[in-house]
């Protein structure tokens, strides 16, 4: 999402569409400064806060008023301040509270707002912005946070990450590979003291020493308390985090400037030996740091085919089954695994890890962890359903009820035939997981699998069937009254009766109200008490109505010769005046 600098015409102000230079450059600066206060504020108040949205509405109409009239705003980034098309718009020389210095410390160089703007990409952002100061340089940097967002209408140039069609190309040959690396040569004194302790002859580089080199006392061979000390140390320093991170960037590096397929190849492995060290580590984080930036290179920087196919083989076994094992017995044996981390990882890999997942999903037992998976599938599966769909078939009643829950969540109309085969499962917690799933997704289809469920055997299956069916609308009415109106519908348990009864309330059509007055003046179908709590579900629901035709009805109930259904239809009308 980064666009190349924009050059031509930067250095005018105004054009054709009939405003003065000046009034183009006090719009851009007065937006800047606008959005410099409500960054501040950003970071104060919660979003919730009255003056927070007020500042948020004001800057984003400054955005839509500045950008319907010059199409994008672009900033560019110097140390202490920003411009725009050579003008000052924003200077700060203060670096601990300057924006500019906060995006020139991050590499930035130019940001460009463009038309069509969301709100929802200002506030993210904002945020990403605002978390500048708080970020770990080991796991997060702001490009990279802010190419997470995925934001269509704000591009930026940045010099760390030169993106777009300023990218960096890989070396094209071992001359350009040389000129990027910079050789540290050994200290006088360090060649001094070689020369004097092999007796080599300073004038001659390439002597050997005398023997084979093995010829030495077994004495000289033994570590000494002291070596061991200074190699202890040395061997902390490297397995500490920051070390790995040193190392990972360094490959990276060698990355882009690898010309051949043979030696770009040989990074697969070595890579999925990186990634697997981390796993059994629990080190998630940073496993998912280095396939963000393996997308980075794939979907940011320019490389040739066999260099994306590469890429993208890496990323794909991130997913494979021994890692995904890998994860899952971290999760089970640690007592406080790092679930976002895994959740981050999770998010990264690609559809061929979704029967693994959803393997590790039916072997997992604690609640969070499953949850972080149903999470994940939920969105690296959205496009990939046919891949979760065996898994409805599984033994494990659970593991069918989070797989309906995920397509659910998912909300593709085509689960639903998959979700409608879960409501002949066995369990009734399955079933009751696919009448909420058909409930999400909607739609006709969804409809008659729902109506199906209202003749289930188990009682709270078919009044949930009849609340879902409720909040499908007006075509639902017909099956819900249909029930309703036959004489063995009273005699089922009264918690089933109200739930039909808020269905209809729900669908709030007039074309329920004959029968709710019907059952005003009804007879008494199994006793008073019965009946008064059938009497007290149809005036409950023509309040939910709440039309003039349910009022209409509530007065004749008031004139009821009953002096109960009187009283009742009376305290209604005055909650609905």
């Amino acid at each position: 999402m980064v666009e190349e600098r924009e050059e031509k015409g930067r250095s005018t102000l105004g054009n054709s569409n009939g405003f003065r230079p000046e009034d183009e450059l006090v719009w851009a600066r007065d937006l800047t400064n606008h959005f410099v206060k409500t960054l501040s504020a950003y970071q104060t108040y919660p979003l919730d806060d009255p003056t927070m949205r007020i500042l948020q509405d004001q800057l984003m109409d400054k955005f839509r008023f500045f950008l319907e009239k010059v199409n994008y705003l672009t900033w560019d980034v110097a140390e202490y301040g920003i411009h725009y098309k050579d003008e000052i718009l924003y200077e700060n020389t203060e670096s601990k509270s300057s924006l500019a210095f906060r995006f020139y410390r991050e590499g930035f160089e130019q940001i460009r707002f463009e038309k069509g703007l969301q709100e929802w990409e200002v506030v993210d952002f904002m945020d990403v912005i605002a978390r500048a100061d708080t970020l770990n340089p080991l796991e997060d940097d702001l490009i990279t946070l802010l190419w997470e967002r995925d934001l269509q209408h704000i591009h930026y140039v940045a010099s760390q990450y030169p993106l777009g069609e300023s990218s960096i190309e890989f070396a094209e040959d071992v001359e350009d590979f040389r000129k990027a690396l910079t050789p540290v040569p050994i200290p006088s004194y360090q060649q001094r003291g070689l020369v004097e302790e092999h007796g080599l002859d300073p004038s001659f580089s390439h002597q050997r020493l005398e023997g084979d080199g093995l010829e030495v006392s077994r004495d000289q061979l033994r570590v000494q308390s002291e070596e061991m000390k200074v190699l202890k140390e040395r061997v902390d320093v490297e397995i500490q985090p920051q070390f790995r991170f040193r190392a990972i960037e360094t490959l990276f590096e060698v990355m882009s400037l690898e010309r051949e397929p043979q030696g770009f190849d040989a990074f697969v492995p070595f890579l999925n030996r990186v990634i697997e060290s981390l796993l059994v580590r629990g080190d998630f984080r940073q496993a998912s740091q280095i396939l963000k930036r393996l997308y980075i290179l794939l979907n940011s920087y320019k490389p040739r085919e066999w260099q994306g196919s590469v890429i993208t083989k890496t990323i794909i076994e991130a997913g494979e089954p021994e890692k995904i094992e890998i994860i899952g017995n971290i999760l089970k044996k640690n007592e406080f695994p790092d679930m976002k981390g895994a959740f981050d990882y999770f998010l990264l890999l690609q559809r061929n890890s979704i029967p693994h997942l959803c393997e590790l999903l039916g072997n997992l037992s604690g609640s969070k962890p499953r949850r972080i998976i149903c999470d994940a599938l939920s969105k690296v599966g959205k496009d990939s359903i046919e891949l979760m769909a065996p898994f409805l078939e599984d033994k494990r009643w659970y593991l069918v009820r989070n797989i309906v829950y995920i397509l659910g969540r998912i909300g593709r109309k085509e689960a639903v035939p998959l979700i409608g085969k879960a409501l002949q499962h066995g369990d009734v917690r399955v079933r009751r997981e696919a009448l909420q799933a058909l409930g999400l997704i909607g739609g006709t289809e969804a409809m008659r699998y729902m109506i199906r469920s209202l003749e289930d055997e188990d009682t709270k299956i078919r009044g949930n069937a009849a609340l879902n069916l409720g909040r499908m609308g007006e075509m639902a009415l017909a099956p819900l009254t249909e029930r309703m109106l036959s004489k063995d519908f009273y005699k089922k348990e009264l918690q089933e009766i109200k739930a039909f009864f808020k269905a209809v309330g729900m669908i709030r059509s007039n074309h329920s109200i004959p029968l709710l007055y019907s059952l005003l003046e009804g007879r008494k179908w199994f006793g008073r008490a019965k009946a008064d709590e059938i009497r007290a579900c149809a005036i409950e629901t023509l309040v939910w109505i709440g039309t003039e035709e349910a009022k209409e009805a509530l007065g004749m109930g008031a004139g009821s010769r009953d002096e109960s259904v009187r009283e009742a239809c009376r305290r209604a009308l005055l909650e609905l005046s």
